[in-house]
């Protein structure tokens, strides 16, 4: 009987959330192909442009329409940002992005952050069962605030299960424009998730700094 060889496996890349990224959701690349390999190639190199200039650059609160505080990210090209986001999301952005937030020390982080197993999930819909390996590529928008003497956001995320945010640029902060573009995503807290939720949160969560 001969062993099987784990080398012909199959193994794919599968894109995820990427800004911006306007490929269908089901692309993916065979890591034995080699015709995939060159494509793959040169789309690394169109993901670090995007990875570089999609960066979260600050977290921005206002109230909302419910006179609920609300974060806003800020980034570049918001409008095509949020664009692309509800596309990709199916228009169901509260199905496929989760707000992960957590205190650490006087600080806290604050993460959108795509549903990974849906993107598996909708790349076996799409081609079956036949890869045994999935490696997902996929970006976070969000980054780590600073604690502020007048602003604790711990009195804002505290106990809630969904929350709204939004997208405005840095432009349009400096002239106080309005946030034009939300979206309504599920909220939980780093510290009350389960082990294995944590395992996979915990590259943008450290821990042993949280209090």
């Amino acid at each position: 009987m001969s062993k099987k060889n784990k080398s012909n496996e199959a193994a794919y890349i599968v894109i995820s959330y990427m800004p911006t990224l306007m490929r269908s959701p089901h692309d993916m690349y065979d890591l034995h192909n080699k015709s995939d390999k060159d494509k793959l190639n040169k789309l690394t190199r169109l993901l670090n442009d995007i990875h570089d200039r999609y960066q979260t650059l600050g977290i921005a609160w206002c109230m909302n329409h419910n006179k609920e505080a609300m974060p806003v990210i800020i980034i570049n090209d918001p409008k095509i940002v949020y664009d692309h986001l509800i596309t990709w999301a199916e228009n169901k952005p509260e199905e496929w992005f989760t707000c992960v937030w957590e205190s650490i020390g006087q600080d806290y982080n604050l993460f959108l952050i795509p549903n990974i197993q849906k993107s598996a999930d909708r790349f076996k819909e799409t081609h079956g069962s036949k890869a045994t390996h999935l490696q997902i590529i996929f970006h976070v928008l969000g980054t780590e605030i600073r604690a502020s003497a007048t602003f604790n956001a711990d009195n804002f995320l505290m106990g809630r299960k969904e929350i709204e945010i939004g997208f405005i640029s840095l432009d349009e902060v400096k002239t106080q424009m309005a946030v034009q573009h939300t979206v309504k995503v599920p909220c939980v807290r780093y510290s009350e998730l389960d082990e294995q939720s944590k395992k996979f949160y915990e590259v943008w969560f450290n821990e042993s700094n949280m209090r």
